[in-house]
């Protein structure tokens, strides 16, 4: 088939939207996730992170196209690429890293800081660590919270040696 086929091209074009996509939602529901954190009143805070769901979601789906989409741009390189080339495998660990910092950490926090912001907006706290004024106060909130940085931190930096891996193709 060949990089110069229009299949090939398309298939380009569906790798890069996915990473354009995904990346986009990456970033837009982590700013999601530190205003939640740092909301005036639990309730807003419960509010916003009901609102960055649907950009969690897409961006989760579109991180699922960036592999397969990559996987078939190599098997119709004929031979221009190859899995072994290492741009090609620190894509692909880069990528599973991705996914793992997500599923391992970043989903697990967004779920529980949501349902303690709307514990605390019940007013419904059994710990004497939180004011019931911010989500930022209470502290078993800012430990979430900490796990959350770390996976989107993870997810953010293993993006970028992806991505520069994508364009630089050492190895390659």
């Amino acid at each position: 088939m060949g990089i110069d086929s229009l299949l090939y091209r398309i298939m380009l074009v569906a790798h890069i939207g996915s990473v354009v996509v995904a990346i986009g939602g990456i970033i837009a529901h982590g700013a999601y996730h530190a205003a939640a954190f740092r909301a005036a009143a639990p309730q807003t805070a419960a509010v916003l992170l009901d609102a960055a769901g649907p950009a969690r979601r897409s961006a989760e789906w579109a991180l699922y196209g960036v592999i397969p989409t990559g996987i078939v741009l190599v098997a119709f390189s004929d031979d221009t690429f190859s899995y072994l080339d290492l741009w090609v495998m620190i894509g692909i660990v880069a990528w599973l890293g991705i996914i793992s910092a997500l599923h391992g950490a970043v989903r697990p926090a967004v779920t529980k800081l949501g349902e303690r912001a709307t514990e605390l907006a019940s007013g419904g706290s059994t710990s004497a660590d939180s004011d019931g004024d911010r989500l930022e106060s209470d502290s078993t909130a800012q430990g979430i919270a900490g796990r959350l940085v770390i996976g989107e931190v993870t997810i953010q930096v293993l993006g970028v040696v992806a991505l520069v891996a994508m364009i630089w193709k050492p190895g390659g």
